[in-house]
């Protein structure tokens, strides 16, 4: 197992690190704690030694699960948790990274994780209520208080990350990234790596999809969250599965899940990439995955597969904003509520449709799902029900003195 150090900090990580999302139970469909437990401990034999979790995986069972493996071994790993994202039971999801709440969040997660203090601290998701400096004050609290360690933040964009730069010192950012969800080279990943913040790596098999497990007949359980994944629908499922067959001949003894995480790891601004284990036999081939980086002739014959089928997505994409853009209704609604909704209308189209020509019914539909989505966080669907249908009745009212 290779290291590296996190940051400007003193934290030494595994390359490969545990993602504890889905042993929380609640969102990846049904979990074996006992397993769940193995697998963590069997992780420690194999040399990883960070753990990374969130008080909202599972309701915390996440969290309880990973302290009850650790036990007495909590001293020999890093444990990194997050906070910001609230799911309160018959309510939408919301984001709370208030001063009052982060003080609550942090003595329960070290409850559950059976531990006086976490190595990194994280900010889940941007609260817009919340300004970064009352985040930041509550947070330099917590390190004096020797509760906290670090600080990193998750599911950022340059701008909200230098805001909290203002107000103190980031160790990490952990966005999603993979093969087929590389937005954050663009700008993210340079901004890390000219201001020493080590990036994990989330995702990096893209759910389980880059492992090439996953077909056209392939179905998941109603709890699992790829039930509502674009990436594992329609005309984008396609050109995803296109893209793995032909990554296959580059495995060269490799899994192509193995392979999706070296390559996640290639890149320079990459520290750790975050693998979710729900089993002792997922980790044991996860942990293997950078025994040997690849070699640059491998690299470019990627990159080159990658290249191509980001190309073939990107005509869609924008073969379906010439569609939308061309419909009333998305004029109507993209006025009240700006011309960034309509790249999270566009995927909503992809997945529900899988296709360009979407009749006036879905359309309105899917875009009063996009608004909620947006508004209220994918975790809330079932939530956001009601609401879609005062949305939709909106909208049609709208449509009508168009």
């Amino acid at each position: 197992m290779q290291f590296i150090t996190l940051g400007k900090s003193e934290l030494k990580s595994s390359r490969i690190g545990f993602g504890c999302w889905a042993i929380g139970g609640t969102d990846w469909g049904p979990v074996d704690d006992d397993e769940s437990i193995r697998a963590i401990r069997r992780a420690m034999d194999l040399g990883v030694n960070f753990f990374d979790t969130a008080d909202v995986y599972g309701d915390g069972h996440s969290e309880e699960i990973l302290g009850r493996a650790l036990g007495g071994e909590r001293k020999k790993v890093l444990v990194a948790t997050k906070f910001g994202g609230v799911r309160e039971k018959g309510k939408a999801p919301r984001h709370d990274t208030s001063y009052g709440h982060v003080m609550e969040a942090i003595d329960a997660s070290l409850g559950r994780l059976g531990t006086d203090h976490v190595d990194l601290y994280q900010v889940h998701v941007p609260d817009p209520a919340t300004p970064p400096s009352e985040t930041m004050h509550a947070l330099a609290e917590l390190v004096k208080k020797g509760k906290v360690r670090y600080v990193g933040l998750s599911n950022m964009d340059v701008r909200q990350t230098a805001e909290y730069m203002k107000h103190g010192s980031i160790t990490t950012m952990q966005p999603g990234y993979s093969m087929i969800e590389r937005q954050p080279e663009k700008e993210l990943f340079p901004f890390c790596v000219a201001n020493k913040i080590s990036v994990l790596a989330y995702s990096p098999m893209a759910r389980g999809l880059l492992t090439g497990k996953y077909g056209r007949g392939s179905s998941f359980h109603p709890a699992d969250v790829r039930q509502v994944d674009m990436e594992f629908r329609g005309k984008m499922f396609e050109m995803n599965l296109k893209c793995i067959e032909k990554l296959k001949p580059l495995a060269q003894g490799r899994t192509l899940g193995q392979l999706a995480v070296a390559w996640t790891l290639s890149h320079p601004a990459v520290s750790v990439a975050l693998v979710g284990t729900k089993t002792v036999a997922q980790i044991e081939e996860n942990a293997a995955a950078y025994d040997k980086p690849l070699s640059a002739e491998v690299l470019a014959g990627i990159n080159k597969i990658l290249d191509e089928t980001q190309a073939e997505k990107n005509t869609y994409r924008d073969n379906a904003i010439a569609f939308l853009r061309a419909n009333p209704i998305v004029k109507i609604v993209s006025e009240q509520k700006g011309s960034a909704l309509l790249e999270d209308m566009v995927l909503w189209i992809m997945f529900l449709h899988g296709e360009r020509g979407v009749g006036r019914d879905k359309l309105q539909s899917v875009f009063a799902t996009a608004i909620l989505m947006k508004s209220k966080g994918t975790l809330g669907q079932e939530q956001c029900m009601e609401d879609l249908r005062a949305k939709l009745a909106a909208i049609h009212a709208e449509v009508e003195k168009a």
